[in-house]
């Protein structure tokens, strides 16, 4: 659906189903590079509409509701970045990559009644610096990547092998650090 499916996907991606809107922003990007302004500009809005929509979820809903989708330990730490930072508790996540929580700081912005304002402001400029980088990124390096990954299948698979093996263990080092406390 090119430009319209690059939107759509990133409405339900920040509402609702996890579906990362960088496997249709790059190839678009790099099938198409003068349009690289236009498929980010598309990505950030789907994905600005979509937490829009579980912004307000949060705010009608309120606590009980907010609080069944987050672990207790994390809405303790969210809620201690909100106390102080709410702007930056919305824009840095905003700008992370796929696999972060983004969502539940989008609950607890609404549930904290962040202003509709502030929330929509900080979110299209956080995702849109996301989108950006990566499509610039994709640009500039996507051509030497694919090249890589077709003469050296083997190379590419051990490195993302041993990333997800790495990521694994500093997980579980992580956990083993802090446990979580019984709630």
């Amino acid at each position: 659906m090119g430009p319209i499916g690059l939107f759509l996907t990133g409405i339900v991606d920040s509402s609702s189903i996890p579906f990362p809107v960088e496997l249709l922003l790059i190839p678009l990007t790099l099938a198409q590079p003068a349009h690289l302004l236009l498929y980010v500009t598309l990505a950030t809005l789907g994905s600005t509409i979509g937490s829009a929509i579980l912004f307000g979820l949060a705010r009608r809903f309120g606590g009980h509701w907010v609080e069944k989708k987050i672990p207790p330990r994390t809405f303790r730490k969210i809620h201690a970045a909100f106390e102080n930072y709410d702007v930056m508790a919305v824009a840095v996540p905003a700008m992370m990559p796929p696999g972060f929580p983004f969502k539940f700081f989008v609950l607890v912005a609404g549930l904290f009644e962040m202003s509709w304002t502030n929330f929509v402001l900080t979110m299209f400029v956080g995702r849109y610096v996301r989108y950006f980088l990566e499509a610039w990124l994709a640009l500039r390096y996507g051509g030497e990547v694919v090249t890589m990954v077709k003469h050296h299948p083997l190379v590419a698979l051990s490195v993302l092998v041993v990333l997800m093996a790495g990521g694994y263990v500093l997980g579980k080092v992580r956990a083993a650090r802090h446990p979580v406390a019984q709630e």
